[in-house]
């Protein structure tokens, strides 16, 4: 503008000035454009997962009958669905062991006539992602499942299923402060969500927080059985 509007010519101060504008002005146009609703990402859009799944709304624990739950941990089991349910986009819930003995499941699962069958206790097999989680204790997110070679071994949870949550419970590291020779049983939290992204960096830390308290009631339970 300077230079159309003036007849002398810009000196040397002028035109370092203009320089300096430039970026500056494509900075903040570009900041602009980042805010506003033309591209502005969308909120990820949930899709229905009941065409091959039902819903069990209570959490069933101790699915196995090889598996004794106490009543400490049939609460803590019952209890995190409850709040994974409310305070999340979680909509699929399931705690087994390396032997796919199911500790607890909830929300919606592959009926038994469809594909596998979600409902079948032996069709709960901890494939290679949940196998790598608790052999290294890591946790593993997939933002979206639908575009994951992996997402074929959960074939307990619906088709659809968007995001995937698998979590970890380190039962050997809470079981080496109780007292005698407790047998660890590596235990892993499998949680799937209906949207893509659908589980945030809070919600990721919280379900940590909720997998180190469990690995204590388990290992509680273990140091137990072991002295009986």
């Amino acid at each position: 503008a300077n230079r159309l509007l003036s007849s002398t010519t810009p000196t040397e101060h002028v035109t370092q000035a203009d320089l300096a504008a430039f970026p500056l002005g494509t900075a903040l146009t570009l900041t602009g454009l980042i805010w506003s609703d033309a591209v502005r990402a969308k909120d990820p859009v949930p899709v229905s997962l009941g065409a091959d799944s039902v819903l069990l709304n209570d959490a069933q624990v101790g699915v196995n009958p090889d598996l004794d739950i106490s009543p400490d941990l049939r609460d803590e089991l019952e209890w995190i669905w409850k709040v994974l349910r409310s305070a999340s986009r979680c909509k699929s819930y399931v705690v087994m062991d390396a032997q796919g003995r199911v500790y607890a499941r909830a929300g919606y699962l592959r009926e038994a006539n469809s594909g596998e069958g979600g409902l079948e206790c032996n069709s709960y097999v901890p494939g290679a992602i949940c196998q790598r989680a608790m052999s290294s204790g890591q946790g593993s997110y997939i933002p979206n499942l639908q575009l994951n070679s992996g997402r074929g071994e959960f074939n307990y949870l619906p088709e659809r299923t968007q995001g995937l949550l698998v979590k970890p419970i380190n039962v050997g590291i809470a079981a080496s402060s109780q007292k005698g020779d407790v047998p660890v049983q590596p235990v892993v939290i499998i949680l799937g969500t209906d949207t893509v992204r659908g589980f945030t960096s809070k919600d990721q830390a919280w379900v940590s927080t909720i997998a180190d308290k469990l690995s204590i009631t388990i290992a509680t339970k273990m140091a137990e059985d072991s002295k009986s």
